[in-house]
C-alpha cells in the first residue's frame, strides 16, 4: 500500500508504528517471577541501558523481557556472570547478544566444565588411612613384628 503526500504527490510506504509500551506492562510480565529472577533481569536491563543508547527504549526492553521469560533462572544467572565478567556490555553488546548467550549457555556449560577440569585438574581423593589396611602408611601388626625382631629372639 502506497501513500501520497498531499503537497507534492510523492508516493511512499507508510511507517507502521508500534503501540507505545508503558512501565506497567513490563512490570505485569515480571509479576509472576521470583524476586531473585526479577532482580537479576532488572540488573541486566540497567547495565545495558546505561551503556548502549540504542537499547534504551521501552519497546526493546519489552521485547527483551518477553524473550527472557522463557528461560530458567540458572541459565540466565550463568550467562549474566559471563556477560559481566567479560564486560560485554562495555563492548556494545546488548539485549540480543545476551539472549543468544542464555540460549547457548546450557550446551556450552558442559564443554566449559570439561575445559576447566583439564586446565585446573580435580581435587585429590580423600583416603581414610585408618580403615585402609593395604596402604603403605598403615600400621603393621605388632604381633608379627615382635616375633620376627632380633630383640624378641634374644629375650626368649
Amino acid at each position: 500500500m502506497m501513500v501520497k503526500c498531499p503537497k507534492c504527490e510523492h508516493k511512499f510506504r507508510p511507517v507502521n508504528k508500534a503501540q507505545p509500551v508503558n512501565d506497567y506492562q513490563i512490570a505485569k510480565m515480571m509479576e509472576s517471577k521470583t524476586k531473585a529472577y526479577r532482580d537479576l533481569v532488572k540488573d541486566i536491563i540497567s547495565r545495558v541501558r546505561r551503556n548502549i543508547p540504542s537499547d534504551n527504549k521501552k519497546e526493546v526492553i519489552m521485547s527483551f523481557v518477553t524473550k527472557i521469560s522463557n528461560y530458567k533462572y540458572e541459565a540466565i544467572k550463568k550467562a549474566y556472570n559471563m556477560y559481566v565478567n567479560k564486560g560485554y556490555f562495555w563492548q556494545g553488546k546488548g539485549f540480543n547478544y545476551f539472549i543468544k548467550m542464555v540460549d547457548t549457555v546450557e550446551e556450552d556449560w558442559l564443554k566449559y566444565a570439561e575445559i576447566q577440569k583439564k586446565k585446573f585438574g580435580t581435587t585429590p581423593k580423600i583416603i581414610d588411612w585408618r580403615n585402609n589396611a593395604k596402604s603403605k602408611n598403615s600400621k603393621i601388626n605388632t604381633k608379627e613384628k615382635d616375633i620376627n625382631s632380633r630383640r624378641s629372639q634374644r629375650i626368649n
